[in-house]
């Protein structure tokens, strides 16, 4: 019974220890051509996973099959899965090996060889790849060129780029298509040009593109359905890898920037003045690299002018190709209210940076410029004089009313007296300074808190700025208004527009709002005297 049992055992759980295998239609393989990896599962139908295989090969489709076979009364089944491969390089690969559920292949060697051509013929596709300097500052810009050429009609293709996992790689430009004649084959040329930075010092190693493609051949009949069908091979070619010495920075380089030109220029709003004190102007640094890119970029701030309130906003960058180059850009822009003063100084500007066609250290400078001011700061309040009480000498010096017996007590009468005297002369101040206020203009109107309007905008933050904006207002015109109705505070023309874009940021995700019309209505609005007195100038919100 004991054996019956096991045999029993033994017999349910084959299919657990069932094999798993896989193999190629073809190795070695030539150069264009496709394989076919099979793979046979005696258990389960669980996916294989197939991602150890992208590293080293194209996967260009993949069908699987069942199968049950009976044979003497014992039933087999199978599970094929065929994935159709395209090495993506030449020499010695390895397919990994692949789990299917919780057991895996074994690994299988390919080798994948160059067609033999006889003396002097070329082939079919073949691929240039140079580079513009074999050796290298550490993120230089080193210029790559590949061509393919293709001989026949190309129907279909795929032209990888460069590859490298210790450099940067950004395309120049578009693609370029040309003839040429080699030999006596024309050849379709396809160009694309490359800018590589290398991120560490050292052998650089950049793999070449590969090409895979079908051409027309007429040499075969029309495939497909009655006949139809354009007949096409396969065709492949791959550049050989180059190798670029990378030198580290020098020692005496403090800042290290690698470009072909550095240049800092500037732009003042308005620019031609005039500059006034307390009113806000905005000053924008640009700083111009060819040869490099955005984000490689040091991170420097330009100097703020002295007696000043300034507001920096973040730095504005790109990247763009003229083709032959990258050229980054950055530009800060800095909102500036100069003080008190007849000129404002805008300090120097000077950047360190590595000249790599003279192999030199350079410096990029912006000079100091200085804006001639008008107008003149608010005069700071006149302290007023304090009374002083009087001493001890002075009270004994105060004549003093004589003596007179008249058999009552004269020093409550003299008290009784005072308070009645000091009860009217309170009593007449006050209804004075009231019709004062009531005929009289404010004289010291005060002007609202702009600094939270100012800093929102700075900070781009639409939310916060429609809120302190409308707490400005509140304080400016002395009654709560809507957004919208802002635009009675100033008669700029741009107001309603800013005002709008500001109110979409805010609640709609709409684009950053305008800063100028903003900045110009918080700081240039002065409140009139009947808003400095409490009651609005502005036209009612709900009319009769």
């Amino acid at each position: 019974m004991r054996t019956l049992i096991l045999l029993f055992i033994g017999l349910i759980s084959t299919p657990l220890h069932a094999t798993l295998s896989a193999y190629l239609d073809k190795n070695p393989l030539l150069a264009g051509e496709t394989v076919t990896l099979t793979i046979r599962s005696e258990s389960g139908k669980d996916d294989p996973d197939l991602s150890a295989l992208e590293q080293d090969f194209q996967i260009l489709g993949r069908s699987s099959s069942s199968q049950i076979r009976m044979v003497n009364g014992t039933t087999t089944r199978t599970h094929d899965w065929l994935i159709q491969l395209r090495p993506k390089r030449l020499g010695t690969l390895q397919i990994p090996a692949i789990r299917v559920g919780q057991a895996q292949t074994d690994p299988i060697t390919l080798e994948v060889r160059k067609p033999e051509l006889a003396q002097g013929q070329l082939p079919e596709a073949f691929i240039e790849f140079e580079a513009d300097k074999r050796s290298a500052w550490l993120r230089e810009q080193i210029t790559v060129t590949a061509r393919l050429y293709v001989r026949g009609d190309l129907l279909s293709g795929s032209f990888s780029e460069p590859a490298s996992s210790h450099a940067v790689i950004e395309q120049l430009g578009d693609q370029s298509e040309s003839q040429s004649l080699r030999g006596t084959h024309r050849y379709r040329v396809i160009e694309r040009r490359y800018a590589i930075f290398a991120e560490q010092s050292g052998t650089l190693t950049l793999d070449g593109p590969v090409f895979s493609g079908e051409v027309a051949d007429s040499n075969r009949r029309s495939q497909g359905l009655f006949g139809f069908g354009t007949p096409s091979r396969s065709l492949y070619a791959a550049a050989d890898p180059l190798q670029i010495e990378i030198k580290p920075p020098p020692s005496d380089a403090a800042t290290w920037l690698p470009a072909q030109d550095v240049q800092l220029s500037q732009s003042i709003s308005p620019a031609d003045g005039p500059w006034q004190v307390g009113q806000p102007l905005t000053r924008t640094v640009t700083l111009t690299v060819f040869g490099q890119l955005h984000t490689q970029l040091p991170d420097f701030t330009p100097a703020l002018p002295a007696n000043t309130q300034s507001f920096t906003e973040p730095a504005q960058e790109q990247t763009r190709s003229d083709g032959e180059q990258l050229i980054a850009t950055r530009s800060y822009s800095t909102a500036i209210i100069p003080g008190a003063g007849n000129a404002l100084t805008l300090p120097a500007v000077t950047l360190e940076w590595w000249d790599t066609a003279s192999n030199t250290l350079r410096q990029a400078t912006l000079p100091e410029r200085v804006l001639k001011l008008t107008g003149a700061a608010p005069p700071a309040p006149t302290p007023q004089p304090q009374p002083q009480p009087l001493s001890a000498a002075d009270n004994s010096a105060a004549p003093t009313p004589a003596s007179i017996d008249t058999g009552v007590d004269w020093r409550w009468q003299v008290a009784a007296l005072t308070c009645a005297a000091g009860w009217l002369g309170t009593l007449l101040a006050w209804l004075w300074q009231t019709r004062r206020r009531e005929r009289s203009p404010a004289t010291a109107p005060s002007v609202p808190d702009r600094r939270e309007v100012l800093r929102a905008l700075e900070h781009d933050d639409a939310r916060r700025c429609r809120q302190a904006l409308l707490d400005w207002a509140r304080q400016a015109s002395g009654q709560a208004l809507r957004l919208d109705q802002l635009s009675q505070l100033s008669d700029d023309p741009a107001l309603p527009a800013a005002l709008a874009a500001l109110d979409q940021a805010a609640y709609g995700g709409g684009d950053n709002v305008p800063r100028e019309p903003l900045m110009q209505l918080v700081c240039h609005f002065r409140p009139t005297t009947q808003q400095a007195d409490g009651r609005a100038a502005l036209a009612p919100l709900y009319p009769e």
